[in-house]
């Protein structure tokens, strides 16, 4: 899925994510006449911090909620600029394309053109392989829902 920038304000504060909690808070905020004069910046601030404190934090471990924001200048990929891994390229605000075939699933990363090959028919990566930056990845499907889990 390929999506163009956005082109709404609404479109805008989903563009990294959002909640339906969060949406209809901006809306109520954009239709209110009283918030003519107020930017969108702080409109959308507003109905973020909503959905962060309302939607958000309740659903979170005590452990997470303890721990300490991420300083992206302590992250040595940030630091060397490496593509991100699976899981923090899942939730990036970029676009992800994903094509499925008989014997593997691919997605391509709209953050730094990267790829990932999932082998369905394979079990382990081959003996004595080449390094490659997003690894060897192995799945099969378990229904409708791709998995990594041994069979």
């Amino acid at each position: 899925m390929w999506s163009d920038p956005p082109r709404t304000a609404l479109d805008m504060f989903c563009f990294f994510a959002c909640t339906d909690l969060g949406l209809r808070r901006l809306t109520e905020l954009l239709d209110d006449p009283a918030n003519d004069a107020r930017p969108y910046g702080e409109l959308s601030a507003e109905a973020s911090r909503l959905q962060i404190d309302d939607y958000l934090r309740p659903r979170l471990t005590e452990a997470a909620l303890a721990a300490p924001p991420l300083d992206p200048l302590q992250d040595p990929g940030y630091l060397n600029c490496e593509p991100w891994g699976f899981a923090r390229q899942t939730f990036a605000p970029h676009q992800l394309e994903i094509k499925q075939y008989p014997d593997r699933v691919e997605l391509h990363y709209g953050e730094w053109d990267a790829h990932r090959i999932v082998r369905l028919r394979e079990r382990a990566p081959p003996q004595g392989g080449s390094h490659v930056p997003f690894g060897y990845s192995v799945g099969h499907y378990e229904g409708d829902a791709l998995s990594s889990r041994p069979r």
